[in-house]
């Protein structure tokens, strides 16, 4: 029903915010992406590289109500243009080392799991872009739920 989309796109939120929060915690990341750190779902014209996109964001309830939690499963795009493949790995892996922590709870949610689950690099077709590619795995749930 309705609640339960609104309840998600807060878990969403919080998840989202959770994580720039866990970037901008990291002196690495906030070294490569700036301070604040350089996370966008869409990115702004005229903004500088290296930077994070979040290319896809799906939630999904862990039960049958919204008070039990749910899963999220984000992809994001690390984009450079430095080096290419190398650089997008290296990025990748400060990125990922970043957001291998609990973070705090954010917006009424606790985070149960945060994870960063697969890494790669890719060198795109104009043979200048490198692009990193971060998988992370959350698990979220409403504090006292």
């Amino acid at each position: 029903g309705e609640a339960v989309s609104g309840a998600d796109m807060n878990a969403m939120q919080a998840v989202e915010a959770a994580l720039i929060a866990a970037l901008q915690a990291s002196p690495a990341a906030r070294d490569v992406l700036g301070s604040p750190v350089r996370v966008f779902a869409m990115r702004p014209a005229g903004a500088a590289l290296p930077y994070v996109r979040i290319a896809r964001h799906e939630a999904n309830p862990l039960g049958a109500s919204e008070t039990e939690g749910s899963e999220h499963r984000l992809s994001l795009d690390i984009i450079t243009r430095r080096l290419g493949r190398e650089e997008a790995m290296r990025l990748a892996r400060i990125v990922r080392d970043a957001l291998e922590v609990r973070p705090d709870p954010v917006g009424g949610h606790r985070f149960v799991l945060f994870n960063p689950v697969y890494t790669d690099a890719f060198l795109a077709a104009d043979g200048i872009t490198g692009r990193g590619l971060l998988r992370v795995r959350v698990i979220s749930e409403p504090e006292g739920g």
